[in-house]
């Protein structure tokens, strides 16, 4: 068959010519042979899938739908019945039947037509088909009114079908051309727009008709009357059946073909709402918004764009039952439901095909109880609802994209969600407070925080398991509070006695600058309470302790990267992981407390080292300033490594001296890198706040911060410092690996501002490294508490950490773990300048042993040697001797490390990811930025 030449430019008619109306989506409230238009008081020949009120039936009214208890589209004021035919696959294999999936429609109000501004509301009475049930063939001839301005179309281009496939846009035609559509099958129809302005309903239908391009135009002289334009997609599921056996999908009007597409629309609007929405909303430029149409959005029960319009008024509500006793859902039928022969065409089909022969038996009616609207009751502050013991609050505006929420304890999402199941999840929590939500979420919290603010605006949705209760909405928090409750509780500011959790600094904004403002040790834990944060940090040696997101626990001696002390502590109001009696923190929040144990360090200062004769160097090592370190651009370039254990500016002035470096800095507390020049500008000297590994009474940087010192000759001045523009330096000083057989002897000796150090000879780097007390990169314990230097994502809740998986950090230094709900990322740990490579264990080769004071072996692996094998003295049998006790193994810190391998990961509960999605990923808003802090201090 040759389809006209007009067909395809009105299968794009539509998109291009939508400017303005509205779009409603409707789900699924019968399935069955229901017609009340075709076949009044009787039962359809065919299965039509209905949408919209709950009160269809076989007699159904403008009147009866009206009384409808619920409606299953978006609009509530809207009880009109939206129907069209099943569709079905025939399985050649067993003959037998199976329902396609079909969720509903979405319902398009278009101002279209040439007399679009003179657009009238559907009279209350209204009834209307589009489409044939009997077609089974392009019908070429009979046409839309039209003159010679605006030409008549084709009826029969009322019907396309579009396949939405993987492969891009496809051809929009009137008949099931292509079924194998990977996003669904999309049947479309137009409806008449013209009215003769008498008759509400004539069985040929013709008191209606089509304008004459069908959904625009002009409307024929017999049909003076403009409505609103009606359109229908429906969306089927036709590649979610198997199709192996073989098989053809036909409508359940015996339709194989999709000629046959038909539509009925049974009107039951409120009169005033339509009239005000159709002068609002159907020719003004909205989108197709429903929450931008004002008409649509009174009263007390929301009618925007939601996501749970399809639970409120679920299939055969309100009472679950069916109107008709027959199977006509699902698979394995043995037929269509009903009399149906399947016609191919191209002859229509005659009404003969579609009709039970006398005395066949008809299904039996389901007696219906009567129907009445919902009415929708908001309580008042202090009313009894739901559960015993339970009261009213109040409605509260919250944050549908901000991780700071009214209520922030536990929360859940279902498709069951009412007023009851909240309270009841929330007492089972231990906390007073349940929040219903968005129609089917709740939240719960031991606290409603004090700038939390009382919504004036009503507009709510019905539960999700209980369409007769409402459920908040978007943004609006229908609170409720357990009056029986006797659990004791602290106020955010309040906590258990200082000598358990320390004393209660304030509540903190994190970071704003993508970094943490406490850059110290951390862990998180299912258990987390105030006084186990307090006692992890005190035992890292840590003056704060700050709690966060209620598992969180971060430590450190002052605040960076732009967190702050807030004014008041109201936003720290999530209650611990471990008790409900605590706050712990918010999100992007810090419960700060500070030890009472602990004494605060004191803030670097200029700090003169005096070197004993024989040092590379004669002078004195002077603290130069905090130096912003950079992954694409080291601040020093030349020799490095690293002690997680015993780490001091002592150890790391004598490694500089000893290879005759001029600068040496120190960061993330356990890192030396050293130097002849300084490529990377100046931060505040508070930015540079983690204390020594091997020494808490001082400073060893911080995150991508050096603690930076000078050596300086006798009678030097101090060179001047690079201005705070970062250089870019790609020079990587390599460390040779050979050996030398000349002893040399050291004595270090360490006070509050020198150090004293002495080398005859340069140190060989060609050594057998001792083992390191760092766990092992890919290695994995389990744990309930993991513990991490690293900076766990801010801007997600964290799930239960299950694993902890220990890698280096930036520039692989050890104790830095990742936590995570998720499998760990694989380490791309690099291949250091003249270092050995990683093995599968993250241990570095080496060819010659080093003896310490305290001798650790560890296996090797082939390879480049370790450029760095030990600090100290070394004598030319490869043994070293020092003063001191070296705790740990020192190598090679590689500069190509990404150091997002060692970011700390978390991840939100599946339930909220997903709504609130939607739901449930955003940061908080960030306070105004007060700069880096010392001690609480503005720097």
């Amino acid at each position: 068959m040759v389809l006209p030449r007009s067909l395809l430019p009105l299968a794009f008619a539509f998109s291009n010519t939508a400017d303005a109306f509205w779009r409603m989506n409707c789900g699924v409230v019968q399935t069955g042979r229901i017609d009340p238009i075709i076949s009044p008081g009787q039962i359809s020949s065919h299965v039509h899938k209905i949408s919209g009120g709950s009160n269809i039936n076989l007699n159904s009214t403008f009147e009866s739908m009206r009384e409808s208890a619920c409606t299953s589209c978006e609009i509530q004021a809207d009880k009109s019945g939206y129907w069209h035919p099943q569709l079905y696959y025939e399985h050649y294999d067993d003959g037998t039947f199976e329902e396609v999936p079909n969720s509903g429609m979405t319902v398009y109000y278009l101002g279209r037509g040439v007399n679009r501004a003179n657009i009238v509301p559907f009279p209350p009475g209204l009834k209307m088909i589009s489409g044939s049930p009997f077609a089974r063939s392009f019908d070429n001839v009979t046409r839309a009114w039209g003159n010679a301005t605006y030409p008549g179309e084709l009826l029969a281009n009322r019907v396309t079908f579009n396949c939405l496939d993987a492969e891009g846009p496809l051809p929009q035609l009137p008949y099931l051309w292509r079924t194998n559509c990977s996003d669904g099958l999309r049947a479309q129809l137009q409806f008449p727009s013209c009215w003769d302005g008498v008759n509400l309903y004539l069985s040929d239908n013709s008191h209606v008709a089509y304008m004459s391009q069908i959904d625009n135009g002009v409307c024929p002289p017999t049909h003076p009357v403009q409505f609103v334009h009606l359109f229908f997609e429906v969306l089927y599921g036709v590649n979610s059946i198997d199709q192996t056996g073989g098989g053809r999908f036909v409508f359940a009007n015996g339709d194989p073909t999709g000629y046959g597409f038909h539509g009925d629309f049974l009107n039951g609007w409120d009169p005033d709402t339509l009239k005000a929405g159709l002068a609002e909303c159907a020719n003004p430029d909205n989108d197709g918004q429903i929450s931008q149409c004002a008409p649509f959005n009174t009263g007390n029960i929301s009618t925007s764009d939601t996501s749970t319009y399809y639970q409120t008024c679920p299939q055969n509500a309100p009472f679950g039952i069916s109107t008709l006793n027959e199977t006509a859902r699902g698979a394995g039928l043995k037929q269509l439901p009903g009399c149906i022969q399947i016609t191919d065409g191209p002859e229509a089909a005659s009404p003969s095909t579609l009709e039970c022969p006398p005395g066949y038996p008809e299904p039996v009616l389901n007696a219906q109880p009567a129907q009445t609207p919902i009415v929708y009751k908001i309580p008042k502050t202090g009313d009894a609802v739901g559960l015993p013991g339970w009261e009213f609050v109040n409605m509260y505006s919250d944050s549908t994209t901000s991780s700071v929420r009214v209520l922030s304890g536990s929360s859940w999402q279902s498709s069951n969600m009412t007023i009851e199941n909240c309270q009841n999840y929330c007492f089972g929590q231990g906390e007073r407070f349940a929040g219903v939500e968005f129609g089917n979420q709740c939240w719960c919290s031991s606290i409603i925080p004090s700038w939390a603010n009382v919504t004036s605006t009503i507009s709510l949705l019905p539960c999700a398991g209980n369409n007769k209760e409402t459920c908040g909405n978007g943004g609006t928090l229908q609170v409720y509070n357990f009056t029986r409750s006797t659990a004791t509780f602290f106020a955010p500011g309040a906590g258990p006695t200082p000598a358990v959790a320390g004393t209660y600094f304030g509540c903190a904004t994190e970071g704003t600058n993508g970094g943490r403002a406490l850059t110290g040790p951390s862990t998180t834990s299912s258990n987390m309470t105030l006084e186990m944060c307090r006692a992890f940090c005190d035992s890292k040696g840590y003056y704060f302790s700050g709690a966060e997101y209620a598992n969180q626990c971060y430590c450190g001696n002052s605040f960076s990267n732009g967190g702050a002390m807030l004014p008041d502590n109201s936003s720290c109001s999530m209650t611990c992981a471990g008790t409900k009696a605590e706050t712990c923190g918010g999100g992007n929040r810090l419960s700060v407390f500070n030890s009472t144990t602990i004494s605060m360090p004191t803030p670097p200062s200029i700090v003169s080292m005096v070197a004993e004769q024989g040092g590379h160097n004669n002078g004195s090592w002077n603290y130069a300033a905090c130096i912003v370190d950079s992954q694409s651009a080291r601040a020093l370039t030349g020799p490095n490594y690293f002690d997680s254990v015993g780490m001091t500016l002592e150890n790391c002035a004598a490694y500089a001296q000893q290879r005759g470096q001029k600068y040496f800095g120190i960061e993330y507390a356990s890192q030396c890198y050293t130097g002849n020049t300084i490529n990377g500008p100046m931060a505040s000297d508070s930015d540079c706040s983690m204390t020594c590994a091997g020494n808490k009474t001082e400073y060893c940087g911080a995150g991508w911060r050096l603690s930076t010192y000078v050596n300086l000759a006798a009678g030097e001045k101090a060179p001047a410092l690079p201005r705070p523009t970062l250089a870019s330096s790609s020079s990587k000083t390599s460390l040779t690996s050979t050996s030398t057989s000349t002893s040399t002897s050291s004595t270090l000796k360490s006070s509050s501002s020198t150090i004293s150090t002495s080398s005859t000879k340069p140190i060989s780097t060609s050594g057998k490294s001792s083992k390191s007390t760092s766990i092992k990169p890919g290695k994995s314990t389990s744990t309930a508490a993991s513990t991490s230097t690293g900076k766990p994502k801010k801007d997600s809740k964290p799930s239960k950490p299950t694993t902890t998986s220990v890698m280096p950090s930036k520039g692989n230094v050890a104790n830095k773990s990742t936590t995570s709900a998720k499998k760990p990322a694989k380490s791309k740990a690099a291949k250091a300048p003249n270092s050995g490579a990683l093995n599968d264990q993250g241990e570095t080769t080496s060819t010659s042993s080093v003896k310490q004071s305290k001798t650790v072996k560890s296996k090797q692996t082939k390879g480049t040697p370790t450029s760095i094998a030990a600090m100290g003295n070394l004598a030319a049998t490869g043994s070293v001797t020092t003063t001191t006790t070296v705790k740990t193994a020192y190598s090679q810190i590689p500069d190509t490390t990404d150091s997002s391998d060692v970011e700390a990961t978390e991840t939100a509960s599946a339930s909220q990811e997903k709504k609130a999605k939607k739901s449930k990923k955003a940061k908080a808003a960030p306070n105004e930025r007060r700069g880096a802090t010392w001690f609480g201090a503005t720097a």
